[in-house]
């Protein structure tokens, strides 16, 4: 009995340390290391083809055009998307999965694989039942509108 009772407690603990976090492109900031999932709209694509490597940053905003974060795609990793980001994710919803960083004091995320951004209306069809309609208790009438 002790057996089962601590191996239902281990995988209870393991569960949420590996978890993923859904939040807000906004409060990204409050999870800087952690894993997310978030679902923001894409206000600007640009190459940096003066830079180094010419990494794309790709920056997901609000209504009002106010940076909440960057998606950083390095330069390398370019090869790993079948459409350009510049075409792909502008003006679109996206849903992204990555690890919050700090980068000169801006929230930050870096893509290495187009499995780790999706068009969001197709990434639902995508993500199980059960996790659909997780943490809605935080979503705006607004945040459903790339659904119709």
């Amino acid at each position: 009995m002790k057996k089962i009772f601590s191996f239902i407690l281990a995988a209870f603990f393991s569960s949420i340390t590996f978890s993923q976090t859904w939040t807000r492109p906004g409060e990204a900031a409050k999870h800087i290391g952690d894993s997310i999932i978030l679902i923001g709209f894409v206000t600007n694509v640009q190459r940096l083809t003066d830079k180094k490597e010419a990494p794309t940053l790709v920056t997901i905003g609000d209504k009002n055009e106010i940076e909440l974060l960057t998606l950083l795609i390095p330069g390398a990793a370019r090869q790993n998307f079948t459409q350009t980001p510049e075409t792909a994710y502008l003006n679109q919803y996206v849903q992204v999965t990555g690890r919050v960083l700090l980068y000169k004091g801006k929230t930050q995320i870096t893509l290495y694989s187009e499995k780790q951004i999706s068009i969001a209306r197709d990434a639902m069809l995508n993500t199980p039942i059960r996790d659909r309609f997780r943490n809605f208790w935080w979503a705006e009438p607004e945040d459903f509108l790339y659904f119709t």
